[in-house]
C-alpha cells in the first residue's frame, strides 16, 4: 500500500442558507409588485390569470420552504417574465376598452368637442405617455404635442381634419412603441439565463473563509438590487450593465477565495499531520507548489504536494499502516471541517485492498 496517491479536498460549506435569505428578500418585491398591480390586471385580464400570477409567486416560497435555492430562483425569474408580460397585456386591454368605447358610441356623440377631448385624454394617459418616453423619437413626441395644440385652433371643419389626423399620427407612433417595448422584452428574457448563472455562481461562493466577508455581502446585495431592478424595468442596458458587474464580481472573489482556501488547507494538512504523530517540514516551488514533507517514528514518512489552482493532492505514503495513516489524516482533517477523498490508491495492491478501499473510504475515513 506504500506509495504515491492521489486525493482531493474540500471544505465543509453549505451555502445553501444565504442563497434562501436572498431569495426570501428578493420575492418580497414581487409581493409589492402584485399588491401594485393586482386590481388592474383582475379587472381587465380575470380572476384567472390573477390567479396564475399568483400562483407564479407561490412557486417561490414552495422552493424557499423546500429548501431548493436553484429551482427558487428560476422559479423567481419566471415569476418576472410573467408578470412584466400581464402588465403588457394590461395595458393593450384598458387601449382596447378604450377604443371599443369610441367605436359603440352613437355617431351624433362624435362632436368635433368630443374628438379633442378624447385625443387630449390619450395624450394625458400616464401609460401611453410613460410608453412614449421611453420609446418613441422625442421629435415625434414633440411633434405630438404641437399639433395636438394648433389642432384645437381654427374652423369646425379644420378642427375636425387636424384632430382625426392627429389621432392616426398618434397610434402610428404609439404602436411602433409597443412593439419596441415587446422586443426589448424578449432580449430582457435572453438574458436571463446568464442572470441567474452568475448569481447561483455567487450564491455558492466559500465567502466565509475570506476577511472581507462583511464588504462582500454590502456589494453583492447592491449589485443584486441593481439587477432587479433592471428585470422589474425591463432595462436592458441597465440589465446588461448589471451581468457584467456581477459576473466581475464573481471572478474577483472566485480568485481571491481561491487562494485563501489553498492557504487554509496547506494549513490544516500541516496541522493535522502534526496531530497524526509527524514532524512536519516545508518548502514552497517557484510554481507555487508545496511541498510537505512528514516524517515519524520508527520508519513512517508522508510527502504530500499541493498545487494553487487544483483541489487535487498527491500523497506518497512510506509505511507498514499506509491505509491507516492515511485514514488518521483524513479523520484529523474532518475535525477541522475538511473533506479528503483518495480517488487513487495507486498499485502495488496484491490483495485487492487498494480497490476495496477505494469504493469504501469517504470524508473522515469512515466507510
Amino acid at each position: 500500500m506504500s506509495g504515491p496517491k492521489t486525493a482531493v479536498w474540500s471544505f465543509d460549506y453549505d451555502p445553501t442558507p444565504t442563497r434562501l435569505a436572498d431569495l426570501e428578500r428578493f420575492a418580497a418585491k414581487q409581493d409589492a409588485w402584485l399588491r401594485r398591480h393586482e386590481d388592474s390586471i383582475q379587472f381587465y385580464l380575470g380572476d384567472e390569470i390573477l390567479a396564475s400570477a399568483r400562483q407564479a409567486r407561490q412557486l417561490v416560497d414552495e422552493c424557499i420552504s423546500a429548501e431548493d435555492p436553484d429551482s427558487g430562483f428560476d422559479a423567481y425569474g419566471a415569476a418576472w417574465s410573467l408578470f412584466n408580460q400581464l402588465h403588457r397585456r394590461t395595458k393593450e386591454a384598458k387601449r382596447q376598452e378604450a377604443d371599443r368605447k369610441d367605436r359603440d358610441r352613437p355617431k351624433e356623440q362624435q362632436t368635433v368637442a368630443k374628438l379633442v377631448s378624447d385625443c387630449q385624454a390619450l395624450w394625458e394617459d400616464p401609460d401611453n405617455h410613460d410608453l412614449l418616453l421611453r420609446w418613441a423619437e422625442q421629435r415625434d413626441i414633440e411633434g405630438l404635442a404641437s399639433s395636438l395644440a394648433a389642432a384645437r385652433a381654427g374652423e369646425i371643419h379644420m378642427v375636425h381634419d387636424r384632430i382625426t389626423a392627429w389621432r392616426r399620427r398618434f397610434d402610428q407612433i404609439l404602436s411602433g412603441a409597443r412593439q419596441a417595448s415587446s422586443k426589448n422584452s424578449d432580449a430582457i428574457q435572453g438574458h436571463l439565463p446568464r442572470l441567474h448563472a452568475v448569481i447561483e455562481d455567487i450564491g455558492r461562493l466559500h465567502i466565509g473563509i475570506i476577511d472581507s466577508s462583511a464588504s462582500f455581502v454590502r456589494e453583492k446585495d447592491q449589485l443584486h438590487q441593481q439587477a432587479d431592478e433592471a428585470v422589474q424595468d425591463e432595462d436592458l442596458s441597465g440589465l446588461e450593465e448589471s451581468i457584467r458587474r456581477l459576473e466581475a464580481f464573481r471572478d474577483n472573489y472566485t480568485e481571491q477565495i481561491a487562494l485563501a482556501e489553498f492557504e487554509k488547507a496547506t494549513a490544516n494538512v500541516r496541522d493535522a499531520l502534526g496531530a497524526c504523530g509527524y514532524t512536519v517540514t516545508s518548502r514552497t516551488d517557484e510554481n507555487g507548489v508545496v511541498v510537505l514533507r512528514a516524517s515519524g517514528f520508527p520508519c513512517r514518512s508522508v510527502d504530500v504536494e499541493l498545487r494553487p489552482g487544483s483541489e487535487e493532492m498527491c500523497l506518497n505514503v512510506d509505511s507498514e499502516v499506509c491505509v491507516k495513516d492515511v485514514r488518521s489524516l483524513q479523520a484529523e482533517l474532518a475535525r477541522q471541517g475538511m473533506q479528503l477523498s483518495v480517488v487513487d490508491w495507486g498499485r502495488g495492491d496484491s490483495h485487492g485492498l487498494c480497490s476495496d478501499l477505494q469504493r469504501n473510504t469517504v470524508v473522515g475515513g469512515e466507510s
